[in-house]
C-alpha cells in the first residue's frame, strides 16, 4: 500500500537545537498542493494504517539515536514544535529518494511491508537525509 499524499522534503541546518539530528539537519514534511482536505485525510487514513505518527499538514522529522520523531512544526516558519511520534529506525526496511520529470519521492518502506511516500522538494537535499537516516540505522 502507498501513502500517495503530496509533500516535501526540506533539510536544514539547525544549530540552536537542544537535542541535535544527524549533522544537525531536520526533514521538513508538508503538504502543500493539496487543494481540498479530502486527499489529505485519505493520506492521513492510510499513514495511520502502516504506523507512520501524523503530526498535520506540515511536519518535520528528525533522527535521534534510534529513533525517527516525527513533530508539528509552528505555522509561521516551520520550526519542530511537538513530538506526536516516533518511528523505530529498525522497523525501516528500506528507504529511498527517486525522481520522475518532474517530481521527486521520498518512499519508506517498512519490515511490515507498508510504504509512505512523499513528494520531495529538492533530489539532492533528499538523498542526503535518506543516506544519513540509513546510515544511523545500520551504524546500530
Amino acid at each position: 500500500m502507498t501513502v500517495d499524499g503530496a509533500g516535501y522534503v526540506a533539510l536544514a541546518k539547525r544549530d540552536n537545537m537542544q537535542n541535535p539530528t544527524i549533522g544537525g539537519q531536520f526533514a521538513r514534511l508538508s503538504m502543500p498542493s493539496i487543494s481540498s482536505i479530502g486527499p489529505y485525510r485519505q493520506w492521513c487514513q492510510r499513514a495511520d494504517a502502516v504506523g507512520f505518527p501524523v503530526g498535520g499538514m506540515t511536519m518535520a522529522l528528525v533522527v535521534r539515536g534510534e529513533m525517527l520523531d516525527v513533530y508539528s512544526t509552528t505555522f509561521v516558519r516551520g520550526r519542530p514544535k511537538h513530538c506526536v511520534g516516533s518511528i523505530e529506525l529498525t522497523s525501516i526496511a528500506q528507504m529511498t529518494a527517486t525522481h520522475g520529470v518532474t517530481k521527486t519521492f521520498v518512499v519508506i518502506l517498512f519490515n511490515d511491508g507498508g510504504v509512505v511516500e512523499f513528494e520531495a522538494l529538492s533530489r539532492s537535499k533528499a538523498k542526503r537525509f535518506v543516506a544519513a537516516l540509513l546510515a544511523q540505522r545500520d551504524a546500530r
